[in-house]
């Protein structure tokens, strides 16, 4: 890859990065999913991130395959003092073409307000992350998850189904469950009509399964007549003193009535029993069924996503 803005030179993340980048990671996580060291090598799969250090506060990733022209950067991570908020002010100044910061929260837009000036800012929908108190995902209690809890209900009289921890031991079979859900989800689509999220998606559970040994990841299995047949994956961040789980990927067989609901519930009583007290659930990607799917769990909170466009074009300021 050679990916600049301006002066700034971004390398390739590879696997060899992660030991190097973990620990800055996890000490700058972003309320918004995506930046947690797991989430970010995963996802690597998919939009092929580069990366280089303004200084030893400040990580900037690069995303190469996030837009179909100009510049695109995650949002800066770490301290981003104004000494390197200026660095990249005047690096971005040398391009000739709108640079584009992705999926800032609103703790970043807040904190930066006087780099904030120097770009156009839009909330990115499709990027907003859906928050729950575990509580009502683990209980379903009230009226309201009436539905939630009559389709468990249905599927309990249908199958019976264990439960059990994701661990390295099983991988082999989660990638078997995997081809199988797959092939599930090919049969709703033609071929050649197959969206492209999910195909990156496929890429990134299956990079994130087959490294799931990697400090941080945890996991949820469903088994029906001793067959995986639903899972999770999900890990557990921090950010100013507040706990939460985040749930990455859920994954279960649309042959089964109710599954996806019997891994969301089972997967939030394991959060719930930690003391883990809200879990997010990450975004819906614009997906209409899937944007429906997650407001009728009742979030308590929609954490919010920017994307800043630079107007700061040649010399000009």
């Amino acid at each position: 890859m050679n990916y600049t803005i301006g002066d700034i030179n971004f390398k390739d993340l590879t696997d060899e990065d992660y030991t190097h980048l973990h620990d800055f990671l996890m000490a700058n996580i972003s309320p918004v999913a995506g930046y947690s060291p797991n989430s970010v090598f995963a996802w690597n799969k998919a939009f092929d991130y580069g990366w280089n250090f303004i200084s030893d506060r400040t990580l900037l990733i690069a995303c190469c395959k996030c837009l179909e022209d100009g510049c695109s950067l995650l949002c800066p991570v770490g301290e981003f003092p104004g000494s390197d908020s200026q660095v990249l002010i005047d690096n971005i100044r040398k391009e000739k073409r709108p640079v584009k910061i992705l999926a800032a929260s609103d703790y970043f837009i807040k904190k930066n307000a006087e780099f904030i000036k120097h770009f156009t800012i839009a909330e990115d929908r499709n990027q907003s992350n859906y928050i729950y108190a575990s509580s009502d995902l683990a209980e379903l209690p009230g009226g309201k998850y009436k539905k939630k809890r009559n389709l468990i209900h249905q599927a309990e009289g249908l199958y019976p189904w264990t439960v059990e921890e994701l661990t390295a031991r099983t991988l082999p079979e989660c990638i078997e469950f995997l081809i199988q859900q797959d092939s599930e989800v090919e049969k709703s689509y033609n071929t050649d009509e197959i969206p492209e999220g999910i195909m990156k998606e496929r890429l990134v559970i299956k990079y994130a399964l087959e490294n799931f040994s990697r400090p941080g990841n945890r996991g949820v299995i469903i088994r029906i007549d001793g067959r995986i047949s639903a899972l999770s994956v999900y890990e557990i961040i921090i950010f100013m003193g507040e706990t939460m789980a985040q749930v990455h990927f859920e994954k279960a067989l649309r042959s089964r009535k109710g599954l996806y609901q019997v891994i969301n519930h089972e997967t939030a009583k394991i959060i719930h029993g930690l003391g883990v007290k809200k879990i997010n659930r990450e975004e819906d990607l614009g997906d209409e069924g899937l944007r429906k799917a997650k407001l009728s769990y009742y979030p308590v909170e929609m954490i919010r996503a920017w994307n800043l466009e630079s107007i700061l074009i040649g010399n000009n300021s």
